[in-house]
């Protein structure tokens, strides 16, 4: 099948999903070899890991405009949603009323003024309205005969991926343990 992008972009692709593929790897085999210490200082919230997410976020919606060489309502979703996901990054959906503005209960109680779930519910709002054309897009373009899946998708999913999974793994002791009293051993938890 031809490709309508150029070659570059796809290089770019391929070598970010060999540069994942090796941290996935690296990240393992370091698990495993470091003192718990040592884990939790470079795991912790503010340890180099959680402080670079919200930077490779930015970087992966600068990736996005300049692969695409244009701006237009994908562009523009993509780069809300990858905002969005530095910003959640960086605790900012808490900064402005001190809990979370994705969380449902923010909108089910008035024991937050109207104007700021008026406020966050905008906002929440045009994340869902990026991620809803990001979404209908890639649906649109999928190979059905038509023209091929853009580098840039693919990067954009891959990223969206690695958020789920990432949360899953970050948050999964502490659910087995307080949900289903599973304790993981320190080394499980590493993981």
């Amino acid at each position: 099948m031809a490709s309508n992008h150029p070659k570059s972009a796809w290089r770019i692709l391929y070598g970010l999903l060999a540069f994942l593929s090796a941290m996935i790897v690296c990240l393992g085999v370091y698990s495993q070899v470091i003192s718990d210490q040592t884990s939790n200082r470079v795991f912790s919230e503010t340890g180099p890991f959680e402080q670079a997410s919200p930077i490779l976020w930015l970087a992966l919606g600068a990736l996005v405009v300049a692969l695409a060489q244009r701006l237009d309502a994908i562009t523009l979703s993509t780069l809300v949603v990858c905002a969005a996901c530095a910003a959640r990054e960086w605790d900012l959906h808490k900064a402005f009323t001190g809990y979370s503005v994705v969380n449902p209960g923010f909108y089910i109680t008035s024991e937050f003024p109207i104007h700021h779930q008026l406020i966050g519910g905008a906002l929440v709002a045009l994340l869902a309205a990026s991620s809803g054309v990001l979404l209908w897009h890639a649906w649109r373009v999928w190979p059905r005969g038509r023209q091929p899946v853009a580098p840039w998708i693919w990067a954009l999913g891959i990223a969206g991926v690695m958020l789920v999974g990432t949360k899953l793994f970050d948050r999964a002791p502490a659910i087995l343990a307080e949900d289903f009293e599973i304790v993981l051993s320190p080394a499980m938890s590493r993981l």
